[in-house]
This record gives structure tokens, C-alpha cells and sequence, in this order.
């Protein structure tokens, strides 16, 4: 409880402030104070939205360069066919390449009971699948008890998508006196064509990704909202407790405390997938997002396509 002399002093401070935002006085004699926050336009909106979606990775946005090749298990198989076909179908849409009917799963999506104790066994087991993780990254998903959650490994490739190679004798170039040199000694060596001041000359691509959700998690919701998030976590790299409650995207369709997710992907969504698989993909994430939000922008209000 404030003493007298503290509120006395509080309230001395209040008439010294000049009142900005003051209103002509009510007819008590009481003022009103209205507070005016800033109202962002689309452009500002859609930026803010990309922002908080969006996780660089060494400066870029991350992407599939290979063909996407969705597994669904969890699942009966006639449920779990018509979430990879409902994946593929998004990722067709958003530009990325497609593998065949039999190419090897680089993007996962399993229903369990317990989605913790199962990224831990899968860890145990293979830990080789978590090894390009940032250690703090991996000690969080660990350590995580959120209903639906996912992770991608990723590595870095030149800008015309070859990966990082191991040198070989025949690798090798010749100096000035005629010296054959070895390129890289045997060791890992990432072939550079050409330098750019514009665009970078690597690029980061997703290798493998797994979207794991609990089946509790599940209920209420139809197929349909399961596979599109699935399909947009796997296809991206973000982190959904960034969104705010009322962001206008499937990927806060798990997360607690979120307004009711949409039905299906947004406008929103599907402009930011498009946005993110159209072109090289060796920019930096600042152009990548620009252009993204670019495309968040223009379609805000159109409806979601089924």
C-alpha cells in the first residue's frame, strides 16, 4: 500500500506530465484518456507475420533442393496415404520437386502417444540424425513435452546445389611454377563456381525433416488441418511459440493458449511456401523474406483453397 506522501508524489508527477492523448473533459469533470497504438498496414502486418514464421539458418532460409518424399505413420494406411497425398499436393503447389511413388522419406510425420519419450529413443538410436543441430536446439526438443513438434537436419550446399564432397588426388589444380596442388588434402571441400556480390554462393537445403504430433493432441481436429500442418512445418523451419494467438497460419494449430487454428492452410501460408521454394535458392533471408512478405501482402483477404 503506498504511503500518503508516495501517492501525493504520484499524483504530483501525473499533473506535471502533459497529457498527449487527453480528451476534452466529461461532463463530471473527469477526464478521458484514450491511448492510440499504431495501426500497421499490410505490408507492415505481413513483414511482422513472415518474421515471426521464419527461423534463418546461417543467414538463409532454409529449403528442400532434392525431391520431398513424405512418410506418414500413425495412422491407418488409407489415412496415412491421404496425408502424404495431401503433402505432396502442397508441396507441388509451393514449387518444390516431387520424388517417385518409390523414393527414399526425407519428411516424416508420425502420430505417437508420447512425442518426447519418442524423439529421445529415436536419438538414442540414431543420433547421427541430429547431429547439424545447434546443441541448445537439441536440448530443448529433448526436453520438450509440447504436443507437436519438429525438426529438420539441414546442410550446406554451393549455389547450384552440389554438397559438401571429400577432395580426391584428382582434384587438383596447378600454380604458377607448375606444382600440382591438392585441393582440400582429402579433406571435406565445398566447390564454389563463382562469387557474386548479390546473391550468396551457398545455400542451405533441407535434407531430412520430421514432424512428430501426439495423439491427444489430434482429437477434434480433422485430417485435412493435420496433414497441412504437417505439411508446413516439414516443408519450412519454424517455431510456432513465436506466433501470436491470433497469426494467420496453420502452424499454431497445436499451440496452447492459440485462438482455434484455421480448417485448412491460409492465404497466408501458402503465399509464404510459394514465396519461399520461387527461385535461387542461395539468397539471403532478408531478400528471401522480403519476397515473401511481398506475397503475404497481396493476399491478404483471399480465401484458403481447399
Amino acid at each position: 500500500m503506498l504511503k500518503l506522501s508516495q501517492a501525493i508524489g504520484a499524483a504530483a508527477l501525473l499533473l506535471a506530465t502533459p497529457a498527449f492523448a487527453q480528451d476534452r473533459a466529461d461532463s463530471d469533470g473527469q477526464s478521458t484518456i484514450i491511448v492510440r497504438g499504431k495501426v500497421l498496414d499490410a505490408k507492415e502486418q505481413a513483414r511482422a507475420l513472415v518474421g515471426r514464421m521464419s527461423v534463418p539458418v546461417a543467414g538463409q532460409l532454409a529449403r528442400y533442393g532434392d525431391e520431398v518424399c513424405p512418410f506418414v505413420s500413425g495412422f491407418t494406411d488409407v489415412y496415412a496415404q491421404k496425408v502424404a497425398a495431401r503433402i505432396r499436393k502442397v508441396a507441388t503447389e509451393a514449387g518444390a520437386k516431387l520424388g517417385d511413388a518409390k523414393c527414399r522419406p526425407n519428411l516424416v510425420v508420425v502420430i505417437v502417444d508420447d512425442g518426447r519419450e519418442f524423439t529421445r529413443e529415436l536419438y538414442r538410436l540414431y543420433p547421427t540424425q541430429f547431429t547439424d543441430m545447434d546443441p541448445s536446439k537439441r536440448k530443448r526438443l529433448l526436453a520438450s513435452t509440447a504436443a507437436a513438434r519438429s525438426w529438420t537436419v539441414t546442410r550446406i550446399h554451393n549455389e547450384d546445389g552440389q554438397m559438401i564432397g571429400e577432395s580426391r588426388s584428382s582434384d587438383s589444380d596447378t600454380s604458377m611454377n607448375g606444382t600440382r596442388i591438392t585441393i582440400g588434402n582429402g579433406k571435406p571441400v565445398l566447390r564454389i563456381p563463382q562469387a557474386s556480390i548479390i546473391n550468396q554462393s551457398t545455400q542451405q537445403q533441407i535434407e531430412l525433416a520430421y514432424v512428430v504430433i501426439e495423439t491427444r493432441a489430434t482429437l477434434g481436429k480433422n485430417l485435412m488441418q493435420v496433414a497441412d500442418y504437417a505439411a508446413m512445418r516439414g516443408l519450412m523451419q519454424s517455431r510456432p511459440e513465436k506466433l501470436a494467438a491470433d497469426d494467420d497460419t496453420i502452424l499454431r494449430l497445436f499451440e496452447p493458449g492459440a485462438l482455434p487454428g484455421p480448417t485448412t492452410l491460409t492465404a497466408s501460408d501458402r503465399a509464404y511456401l510459394s514465396g519461399l521454394y520461387y527461385g535461387r535458392g542461395n539468397r539471403s533471408a532478408a531478400s528471401q523474406m522480403g519476397q515473401i512478405s511481398s506475397g503475404v501482402a497481396r493476399s491478404g483477404g483471399e480465401p484458403a483453397n481447399p
